[in-house]
């Protein structure tokens, strides 16, 4: 035993060797791609709310066109400015980035639920109403500027125009960042690093934090590596963005180099701006190469533990096994069974006992399905007996109940005279009769209804989603094509016997029990006993 754990201990040390060394090179030679793959997590984070201002974006302009609408027709004379006012903020208070929304008429009027403009605000000459007469795109146009509470937005605006093509105006809305800003100091990429919006005169129009340091540091790493574009003038930071390939900037600072990266917003015309340590990138690598070391540790401890005990009971299993097997030449398998199960794994040598065990379990439990089946099936014609017509009634009293589209009706037949059947023709053709008689059921009713031999000539279909009437018209067709079917007393065809059926119909009511709901169709059948025979009453 101590050849057998020193060979174990030594083919385990020897693997787990090898695998520390090569995930040592694997870190140094995957390290680059581990850095690109970090900067690209933070690509599609950038991508991401890119997404989520387009969407912004899109929705602006829908509240737009609607605005346009509302105001394309508006009679400045005789219209109903405040009903206009409120209408416009009713638009607004419905969504959660939009600010404000607003018409200034080339009247110099303004119409907005915004009650703190002050009384001689001419909205003519206000930023966004030049911005948008100035603007090439004839739909719409972006501009950030100063808000009167002070803070720095972004607007949007569209040129208003009568059905008869005669400017009335602009109509703009001031998109609310609060939310998005919020999110924005959430999604910071590093410990210190955080994200920043610019418009396209280089102000800061949503900020996550306070990111001064971070815009001039960027600017004046932009002008230093493209001086002559910068000294024409008016030129700006999103001018460079978009002139040039580059989509990350590295710039060493005194805490160490910081690798920023841009995605522009053409619809809002805002340049999105992140940034993050180099080494934060390279983080992630040492935590794996740290973590490979511990597990490798524990993974050692951990194996060398259970070696040595694996080995301790390995004599004794090697005992239990051998008893066992034994036992099982002597037919004790069963007393045993579980406990040699425990010890077989599948690429042992004794994985085809436990297939065996296996086999004999589903068998079992075949022979199960096969007495559950046995139990509610007619031996004599292989459909349901009255155990079976009883649990299938119960389910359908069950659904009847908790579904109101749900109704189900019963036939019952018997045999007319089939003692006499019997005592004449004897009780092997009897049984013959009752047999041929499933058989027409089988085949002339659909396959969801449910067919049950309810005591001796006596038969149940269970028809579902059936009425009364159309129970009928079921069971008296059934009762037809018994009665022209010619049942055989002779294999040479010379004898032939004509045999008929009388029935009852019965469909279920809420509040009966099963028993009553039988005996409703059981009456009706001995009501077409007594009154001829050879019918179907309901």
């Amino acid at each position: 035993m101590n050849i057998k754990k020193k060979v174990i201990k030594i083919s385990i040390i020897s693997a787990l060797i090898p695998i520390f060394f090569l995930g040592t090179y694997g870190y140094f030679l995957v390290k680059n791609k581990i850095d690109e793959s970090e900067m690209e997590k933070i690509e599609l984070m950038f991508h991401s709310q890119k997404s989520e201002f387009n969407l912004i974006f899109n929705k602006s302009k829908t509240l737009l066109n609607l605005a346009e609408i509302l105001v394309s027709d508006y009679d400045e004379l005789k219209g109903d400015k405040q009903n206009l006012n409120l209408m416009l903020g009713k638009v607004a208070a419905d969504n959660t980035e939009i600010k404000n929304i607003f018409w200034g008429s080339d009247k110099g009027r303004i119409y907005t639920s915004n009650t703190n403009l002050p009384i001689d605000y001419d909205p003519r000459s206000r930023p966004w109403y030049i911005g948008s007469l100035r603007s090439k795109n004839n739909n719409l146009s972006t501009i950030t500027y100063e808000f009167m509470d002070g803070k720095r937005g972004t607007t949007i605006t569209k040129k208003v125009y009568s059905k008869d093509g005669i400017f009335k105006g602009v109509i703009g809305l001031d998109l609310n960042f609060c939310g998005l800003e919020k999110k924005l100091k959430e999604f910071a990429l590093g410990k210190k690093v955080t994200i920043f919006i610019v418009d396209k005169f280089d102000s800061i129009v949503i900020d996550s934090e306070k990111n001064n340091e971070n815009f001039l540091l960027i600017r004046e790493y932009m002008e230093n590596l493209f001086p002559v574009k910068f000294s024409k003038g008016n030129y700006y930071l999103r001018d460079v963005a978009l002139s040039t390939d580059i989509s990350r900037i590295k710039i060493d600072t005194p805490k160490g180099a910081v690798i920023f990266i841009k995605e522009y917003i053409p619809e809002l015309e805002l340049l999105m701006i992140g940034g993050v340590y180099e080494h934060e990138l390279t983080e992630t690598a040492h935590k794996i190469i740290i973590s490979g070391l511990l597990f490798t540790l524990l993974g050692l401890t951990i194996t060398s533990i259970i070696v040595n005990k694996f080995i301790k009971k390995l004599d004794s299993h090697i005992k239990i096994i051998n008893t066992l097997i034994r036992e099982i030449s002597l037919g004790n398998y069963k007393n045993d069974e579980k406990k040699l199960l425990e010890f077989i794994s599948e690429d042992s040598e004794l994985n085809a006992i436990r297939k065996e065990v296996e086999v004999l379990q589903t068998n079992i439990e075949k022979r199960e399905l096969n007495l559950k089946n046995s139990a509610i099936t007619d031996c004599l014609t292989g459909v349901y007996n009255r155990k079976g017509l009883e649990l299938c009634l119960s389910a359908a009293k069950k659904k009847y109940e908790l579904f109101d589209d749900y109704n189900f009706s019963i036939i019952i037949f018997d045999i007319d005279d089939f003692k006499k059947i019997n005592d004449t023709y004897g009780h092997i053709f009897g049984d013959k009769v009752l047999k041929l008689i499933c058989k027409i059921f089988i085949e002339n009713t659909d396959k969801n209804d449910q067919i049950y031999r309810y005591g001796g000539e006596e038969f149940i279909i269970l028809v579902h989603n059936v009425n009364r009437k159309e129970a009928f018209r079921i069971g008296n067709r059934l009762r037809k094509i018994i009665e022209k079917y010619d049942f055989i007393l002779t294999s040479n065809l010379e004898k032939l016997m004509k045999i008929t059926v009388s029935g009852g119909i019965a469909e279920y009511e809420r509040g009966l029990d099963i028993e009553q709901f039988i005996k409703k169709a059981d009456v009706l059948l001995y009501q077409s006993k007594n009154s001829g025979k050879n019918k179907i009453i309901y």
